[in-house]
């Protein structure tokens, strides 16, 4: 691999033998490429590397309708960017204000839009990266159709930096939308705005998104972001469309009829841009605002099939009452990703016994009725030993096999996913 080569890549600077380290330590890579070009196998499972200043937008395409950044580039910065073009980036996550394309590709990001739109592997064409010797490869087709000879876009997403550092990436895009409304039903079970999202779908209606949380989340927001909810609510559920102005206001017609068979205790149309955004930082504020009820957040992702939605969520009620832990739920009910937060501190070791015990049987539940341990946030290390219980012993020995192929020294991400990495 040339340094000249590299350098293009990632600065698309002039490099040189005498500054090619400090060129590079302005992208955040010079420890991790210097290391390689030295030694082209690392043998060190201690060298950090970062792509912080990695975050430059390098073009967009509006008639093919592709972005081109590097992987640093923070999500919501790209949104607004590419809005500019009339086209916008569709997923969405909750941490689109810090999380990087890079990191969104690493971890197949869903968010919040998923439901309509699809995850983050819908929208990358293809990317350049590193693979564990140093080599820079190109991936991807860059044209509406074609086929690669393997699809290594698609294995190195959602590989959670496992099997390439990923520098670059091409985005597809999509035309900007000509109107958008958002309605909120307030409900007095979980259960209930469950329910809803489910029949919503069941009609054939495909909404931007649907959102859901329980009494927890409500009066956390309550307390902490100053959005006020009835007194008497144990759930709302959050539902937007967007489309031709025409399309917008039929879905939201027939999306009202729908849950007004449901008895809410209110449901109310945003009126005006303010209360949209209003309706958004509620539902956006709910990460940042349940980590202050306790100082642990055990967060988990479970993802099943829609209509196993409202199964779900008694299952982790009876958990709830069972093993006596504090559960905060929320997720993207469109597409059947719950978020499961176990609430506790640190030092209570009985209580994170329990909690793991409850995990362990909602992830078992989770696989039953047809689910995954995760949606968006991957499996990481605290997954990991529950693995099996999804994939079973073979496939995750061929994964395992993959893994060795493309990183024989487990140098990138070491000790992730896989329970012998």
């Amino acid at each position: 691999m040339r340094k000249d080569n590299l350098a293009c890549l990632m600065c698309n600077e002039e490099i040189t033998e005498d500054n090619w380290a400090t060129k590079l330590g302005f992208c955040g890579s010079a420890h991790y490429i210097e290391y390689m070009m030295e030694h082209r196998l690392w043998s060190s499972k201690n060298t950090d590397y970062s792509q912080e200043h990695m975050d430059k937008i390098l073009t967009v395409d509006a008639a093919a309708r592709i972005g081109y950044v590097q992987a640093g580039v923070v999500t919501s910065d790209f949104q607004k960017h590419v809005n500019k073009f009339d086209l916008f980036y569709p997923p969405d996550p909750a941490s689109a204000d810090f999380s990087t394309i890079g990191g969104n590709i690493a971890e197949c990001a869903g968010g919040l839009t998923c439901v309509k739109y699809g995850v983050t592997k819908s929208y990358v064409a293809g990317i350049i990266a590193v693979d564990a010797r140093g080599n820079v490869f190109k991936t991807g087709v860059y044209t509406p159709w074609g086929e690669e000879s393997y699809d290594l876009t698609s294995l190195i997403i959602g590989s959670e930096g496992t099997l390439a550092i990923i520098c670059e990436a091409a985005i597809r895009l999509k035309e900007m939308q000509q109107d958008k409304r958002t309605l909120s039903a307030f409900f007095s079970t979980m259960n209930e705005s469950a329910h809803a999202a489910v029949l919503i779908l069941h009609n054939g209606l495909v909404p931007l998104n649907i959102e859901f949380m329980d009494s927890e989340c409500l009066k956390t927001v309550e307390r902490y972001a100053g959005v006020t909810s009835p007194p008497d609510a144990g759930s709302l559920l959050l539902v937007e469309v967007d489309g031709s102005t025409e399309e917008v206001e039929e879905s939201i017609e027939r999306i009202k009829v729908i849950i007004e068979k449901l008895s809410p205790i209110e449901l109310s149309l945003a009126e005006n841009e303010e209360d949209r955004d209003r309706l958004w930082k509620l539902r956006k504020s709910l990460s940042p605002s349940i980590s202050r009820i306790a100082p642990l957040k055990i967060n988990e992702d479970i993802c099943v099939p829609l209509s196993r939605i409202p199964h779900m969520v008694d299952f982790i009620g009876k958990l709830r009452e069972r093993y006596q832990v504090k559960i905060v739920v929320f997720g993207h009910a469109g597409d059947g990703n719950i978020h499961v937060n176990f609430m506790t501190h640190p030092d209570n070791t009985g209580e994170i016994e329990r909690i793991e015990k409850a995990t362990g049987e909602m992830f078992e539940e989770t696989v039953r009725v047809g689910g995954t341990l995760s949606g968006e946030h991957g499996i990481g290390i605290t997954k990991q030993k529950y693995l099996g219980i999804e994939l079973g012993e073979s496939l995750v020995r061929l994964e395992s096999r993959i893994k060795h192929a493309l990183d024989p020294d487990d140098i990138l991400n070491p000790g992730k996913i896989l329970p012998d990495s």
